[in-house]
């Protein structure tokens, strides 16, 4: 599939990528066994949201190696990763674009929003955060004002394995077997209501977890519509 990117990297940057990519899929291949579900899935041309559920600190780093053969993604990550110089510049070389949480980040919206006009794809947690028990959470604004915004195809992503290999709390890894797949796309028409957005989005999802092992239900406060293709 091609791969497009509007963004600009140096040489150090490509290269500081293409290791990174290298030892992320040897490291998830050992520890992991992954496997990846529904790449045909996966527009080769577009703007795209990859949206996906977030149970522990690999989520990042594992959707962004599997999506990586097949699109580049920028995901958005906390602002607090860039504090670090050597994650800052990693944060860069990967394309990732910061946020704000628990504010209205005006700047990342612009980015993520510009990053979408030119055909690239975005990452984004609609939870916002990790969940502590490993089940999904109320999703956010956030997915749904970018999808409306952008008009973007939203790509449905879900996450299996890492909960178990890595739960919030737990400070080093251990093996686990791991899933990540992709839904069908959703495409949004421009009047669609945000709460649709995020209640489909987040639909989708819960079915992808229950396809793939994990027992996974909508949270308790959200309607379960059928999502729209």
């Amino acid at each position: 599939m091609k791969q497009s990117s509007s963004t600009s990297y140096t040489t150090g940057q490509k290269i500081t990528r293409t290791l990174w990519i290298t030892a992320l899929r040897i490291f998830f291949k050992t520890m992991g066994r992954y496997k990846i579900v529904g790449a045909e899935n996966i527009p080769a041309e577009g703007a795209l949201i990859f949206a996906g559920n977030h149970v522990s600190n690999l989520d990042p780093i594992f959707g962004w190696m599997a999506i990586s053969p097949y699109r580049h993604v920028h995901g958005i990550a906390k602002e607090e990763l860039w504090k670090n110089p050597l994650f800052s510049y990693l944060m860069n070389a990967m394309g990732c674009i910061p946020v704000k949480r628990g504010a209205s980040d005006r700047s990342m919206l612009r980015t993520a929003l510009h990053v979408l006009s030119q055909g690239d794809c975005t990452g984004i947690f609609p939870e916002g955060t990790r969940s502590r028990n490993g089940m999904l959470q109320q999703a956010q604004p956030g997915l749904a004002l970018i999808a409306a915004k952008s008009g973007a195809t939203v790509v449905p992503v879900g996450i299996v394995g890492t909960y178990n290999m890595m739960p919030p709390g737990r400070k080093f890894p251990r093996p686990a077997k791991l899933v990540l797949a992709f839904g069908r796309p959703l495409c949004f028409p421009p009047d669609a209501p945000r709460q649709q957005i995020l209640d489909d989005t987040m639909a989708a999802i819960a079915c992808l977890l229950q396809q793939n092992g994990w027992p996974e239900a909508l949270p308790a406060a959200a309607d379960s519509p059928s999502p729209q293709t």
